[in-house]
C-alpha cells in the first residue's frame, strides 16, 4: 500500500485519461471521469444484504482486469481523523480503516497493488456500509486508466468503460 498526494493523484490520473470532470467546479465538487467523448457506463445497486458486497465488489474488480495496482480517492474528504466511541458506525469504520494502515486524517490517495486485493475490498466494503453522504464516497482507478468505479452513498457502484471492447 502506497500513499500519494492528492495533487500527485490527480496529475497522474490525467496522463492515463482520467480527470475531473469540468462541468463541476473543483474543489467543491470531486467528480472524476474518462477523458473520452462518451464513455460508455454501467451503474448496479448495491446488493442490500452485506455478507453478499464482498463478492459483488470483487467481481467489479475482476471485471476491470489486468491491473497491477488500483488508486482509490476518497474525493470529498479525508480519511476519518479521529476515534468517535460514541458513535457506533464512525467507531467501527476508523478502527476497520485505521486497522488496514489507512492515511488517517490526510486526503492522500491510496494506491493497492493487486496483491493487496484483499484490503481494497476491505475499504470498498467499508463505504458500501458506512458511507451517508459524499464524503464517504470513492473512487477505484485501476492503473490502466481503462475503468472508472465509483462508491456512491446512495447505494450504487457507478462504472465508466473506455470504449466497448472493455465493456
Amino acid at each position: 500500500m502506497k500513499t500519494h498526494t492528492e495533487q500527485a493523484f490527480l496529475e497522474w490520473a490525467a496522463t492515463r485519461g482520467v480527470i475531473l470532470d469540468p462541468r463541476w467546479p473543483y474543489p467543491r465538487h470531486a467528480f472524476l471521469r474518462l477523458n473520452v467523448d462518451a464513455p460508455l457506463e454501467g451503474c448496479w445497486r448495491t446488493p442490500e444484504q452485506p455478507e453478499s458486497r464482498p463478492y459483488f465488489l470483487w467481481l467489479l474488480l475482476e471485471s476491470m482486469r489486468p491491473w497491477k495496482s488500483c488508486f482509490v480517492w476518497r474525493a470529498y474528504g479525508s480519511w476519518p481523523d479521529v476515534p468517535h466511541p460514541d458513535d457506533a458506525a464512525k467507531e467501527t469504520e476508523f478502527q476497520i480503516l485505521a486497522g488496514l494502515g489507512m492515511p488517517m486524517s490526510t486526503a492522500d490517495v491510496v494506491e493497492f497493488s493487486a496483491d493487496e486485493t484483499g484490503k481494497l475490498l476491505t475499504v470498498m466494503f467499508c463505504a458500501t456500509i458506512f458511507a451517508w453522504c459524499p464524503t464517504g464516497d470513492l473512487y477505484v482507478v485501476p492503473d490502466t486508466g481503462l475503468y472508472l468505479l465509483h462508491t456512491s452513498h446512495h447505494g450504487f457502484i457507478d462504472m465508466e468503460f473506455r470504449d466497448q471492447a472493455h465493456l
